[in-house]
């Protein structure tokens, strides 16, 4: 072989190197930035549920709501001050509450509908398979309350229906949320059932 060929063949393999190197690089890069990844990394549960929509609860006031972006930091920071065993991005905190407060909505118009009763002690939908298929054709993404409780209902409903009357939530309160919850509309049931689904609670 001569001089000029093996210049050639070291050239090529180094090519292939750097290629690959780059190929391996840029698989590493997409994965990390990833935003499914991300994502999946927000882990929420009941728990979590529950302690974010009482922090929000305790914000709820005109003064607050006119500072959307700061009070969004504020309730972030709070919250991990609270459970620092997580670390959520405030865009994760964010749509978690998004999500909250569709499902709210959601089973509050179903709740509406003529035969549909709501089961106050284990806070699920009690409704006929008829029905289900109704609502299912309505809105699929209640097809999960089928079987899934969903105890933060009334809190929920303080929060957004903003309808505060005497033994419920005052949204300009400064108690503590342990201290506010000890009042709050059914919770000594609402806490009997949160005992019940702790294996929904994830460690």
């Amino acid at each position: 072989m001569d001089a000029s060929s093996e210049f050639n063949l070291v050239q090529a393999a180094r090519g292939r190197k750097v290629a690959l190197g780059a190929k391996l690089d840029s698989r590493k890069i997409t994965k990390r930035d990833s935003p499914i990844d991300q994502k999946s990394r927000a882990q929420w549960n009941l728990e979590l549920e529950k302690a974010l929509v009482k922090i929000l609860l305790q914000h709820n006031t005109p003064y607050h709501r006119g500072r959307n972006g700061e009070i969004w930091n504020m309730i972030v920071g709070i919250f991990h001050a609270r459970h620092s065993y997580v670390k959520f991005s405030k865009s994760q905190v964010q749509e978690k509450e998004k999500e909250l407060k569709r499902d709210y909505k959601m089973l509050k118009e179903a709740r509406k509908q003529s035969g549909v009763d709501w089961d106050e002690i284990w806070c699920m939908i009690q409704a006929d398979e008829r029905l289900w298929d109704e609502l299912t054709t309505v809105n699929a993404r209640i097809n999960k309350f089928k079987s899934k409780p969903f105890p933060i209902f009334n809190l929920l409903g303080d929060l957004y229906d903003v309808h505060i009357v005497q033994g419920r939530y005052n949204l300009t309160s400064t108690t503590e949320p342990s201290q506010i919850a000890s009042v709050a509309h059914n919770e000594t049931a609402t806490e009997e059932v949160n005992q019940s689904f702790s294996h929904l609670l994830v460690k």
